[in-house]
């Protein structure tokens, strides 16, 4: 597939906001911001409890949401925008007709685990998914529970049930995170990427980032960046105080977190992880996508 496709993003806007058009405004610039970083393909992923919420009236709303969008969007040259969930887990998933959270029309469904530590019941409900719904669980920002609630050989046992797991880029353009994030993906825990919150509103791009666009460089000048970080981030914090009354866009990471992953990672490993949510939403075998 042609592009990046990032597996995990906040687009489709929401229904109870009091201003529509402004709502609808913040998701055509997320696109924009996705467009820009050479994301051909987004997977939108609305969050989904059962406990709250029930599959029909889910769907509806997302329907609804998609509608809009699609409207706003009409005639644009933007992603193309594949309906998914983040959908909390739970045992009682086993209970529900889960075919329509799934990712597009594969049976890849994403789950976000609950901030608790591991326990046995995890593994039981997972395997239960995967043998009598034919699902393939995919683990939402797997660096949120890494390692405050989960270790590496538990997120192994998981994994070797067939599970895949998404790192969210903010966890390797965090300083404080990165490490977790690389040690995550050269254990070979996890297969895909998504932005997750890739814009955050009213923040200036980090000095990492100017930095990185300043030098048009890989990772590979992180000596130099690192020379610099401080310096820009003074720079930043004059440029703020200057600009205070001028709109402030949002920040992509995505590329950024591409490039990290490149310096990092064998390049076998690189192109496997990202290729691999291209082929999830052509609905490959899971056997392809965890080799």
């Amino acid at each position: 597939m042609n592009g990046y496709v990032d597996f995990h993003s906040r687009v489709l806007p929401k229904l109870d906001v009091e201003n529509m058009d402004e709502e609808l405004d913040r998701c055509v610039d997320i696109l924009k911001i996705l467009h820009k970083a050479k994301i051909k393909t987004v997977v939108a992923t609305p969050y989904f409890n059962s406990v709250d919420s029930n599959v029909p009236k889910f769907l509806a709303e997302r329907e609804e949401a998609f509608a809009k969008l699609n409207e706003k969007i009409k005639g644009m040259s933007l992603p193309r925008i594949i309906p998914g969930a983040e959908v909390l887990f739970t045992t009682s998933l086993l209970d529900i007709d889960t075919t329509k959270l799934c990712v597009g029309n594969t049976n890849y469904i994403m789950l976000s685990l609950p901030y608790q530590e591991y326990s046995d019941m995890v593994i039981e409900t997972l395997q239960k998914l995967i043998i009598s719904k034919n699902l393939c669980p995919i683990i939402a920002h797997i660096e949120k529970y890494y390692p405050e609630f989960y270790t590496m050989e538990q997120l192994e046992k998981i994994s070797q049930l067939g599970v895949i797991m998404q790192l969210s880029c903010d966890a390797m353009i965090n300083r404080t995170t990165r490490k977790a994030a690389l040690e995550l993906l050269s254990k070979n825990v996890v297969q895909i990427i998504g932005s997750n919150d890739i814009t955050k509103q009213n923040v200036h791009r980090t000095a990492l980032e100017t930095a990185m666009d300043v030098l048009n460089k890989d990772v590979s000048s992180y000596a130099a960046i690192d020379v610099l970080q401080k310096d820009l981030r003074e720079i930043h914090i004059a440029d703020f105080k200057a600009g205070a009354n001028e709109a402030i866009s949002p920040s992509p990471q995505y590329a950024d977190a591409i490039r990290i992953m490149r310096y990092h990672l064998p390049l076998g490993k690189y192109k496997q992880i990202k290729n691999n949510a291209g082929m999830i939403i052509s609905n490959a075998n899971i056997k392809d996508i965890m080799c």
